[in-house]
């Protein structure tokens, strides 16, 4: 670790950590909720508690870093399709029963998003395509402009496109669906990459672990991480899953489930940014260690 750095390196650093501290700070506001009016269902029933502003915050500020960290490995495009997946997180909430969240208004025996919800929903959703779209374009042209358009990166956009495509056709023609669905299918995207991603960094690690120092660490703490989150990410599913079939022991456990499978791959994911920022401390590049 050297003591004199360049303001690239610094700046690719901060962004790194921010990605973590942005994580940390929503812990914080978790903490803060539960100590004040109890626990709650799921990290995600924090939409609909006073953490509520902290929550979508924390979910753009950790999209905006990775779009910052742009690079072209395989990681980091991945990585670009996960922030297109974040910002849905915090824009769609999940749907909630009457009576989990003091002041959340649904039928006793559905669970809904509140209409109270909806407009800003709506909105949200519109302007996250728009700016997508944007991004796009200009990123396409930047590419062009550059002469750096190849079949890779063409792929890497199209595939982009397809998935801002695809959020724009599921909340204009199936908006009940969409409304439903698109917050646990957005989270599944976002932390299956992590795990696609983990492991990519750990196979990595496991190349240059004998020509770098700790990197045996680093393949140890990937492979934890990629493991770890792809058995919350299963976790969760399974929850929910049996919640919804009405399986009693899981509607009537005393214990939050969802939010132990959340916070669990929430950790998880503070220390792949950790593990990432030490590993690259001194690189003044966005691109993954190679």
């Amino acid at each position: 670790m050297r003591l004199h750095n360049t303001a690239t390196e610094r700046t690719y650093r901060y962004v790194r950590l921010s990605i973590a501290g942005a994580v940390v700070l929503l812990a914080v506001a978790l903490v803060v909720v539960v100590v004040a009016d109890g626990p709650i269902g799921s990290v995600s029933a924090a939409f609909y508690t006073p953490a509520h502003d902290v929550f979508v915050g924390s979910i753009f500020a950790v999209a905006i870093a990775l779009v910052a960290l742009t690079g072209d490995s395989v990681e980091q495009v991945l990585l670009d399709y996960m922030a297109i997946a974040a910002p849905v997180i915090a824009i769609v909430p999940p749907p909630i029963a009457a009576g989990e969240i003091a002041g959340v208004t649904c039928p006793e025996t559905d669970p809904c998003i509140p209409a109270s919800y909806l407009p800003g929903i709506a909105t949200g959703t519109a302007s996250l395509v728009v700016i997508a779209v944007i991004a796009l374009v200009t990123a396409l042209v930047v590419t062009i402009v550059q002469g750096r358009l190849d079949r890779s990166r063409g792929l890497a956009l199209a595939i982009a496109a397809a998935l801002v495509v695809a959020v724009a056709a599921w909340a204009g023609l199936a908006p009940d669906s969409y409304l439903r669905g698109a917050h646990v299918t957005a989270a599944s995207v976002f932390f299956g990459l992590i795990v696609v991603v983990a492991g990519l960094s750990a196979i990595r690690a496991y190349r240059v672990c004998r020509t770098r120092r700790g990197g045996h660490v680093y393949r140890a703490l990937y492979t934890v991480v990629a493991a770890g989150v792809a058995a919350a990410v299963l976790f969760l599913l399974a929850v929910i899953a049996l919640t919804l079939a009405g399986v009693d022991a899981v509607v009537e456990s005393p214990a939050p489930l969802v939010f132990i499978g959340e916070a669990v791959a929430l950790a998880l994911f503070v220390v792949f940014w950790t593990a990432q920022t030490i590993q690259t401390w001194d690189q003044d590049a966005a691109a993954t260690p190679a």
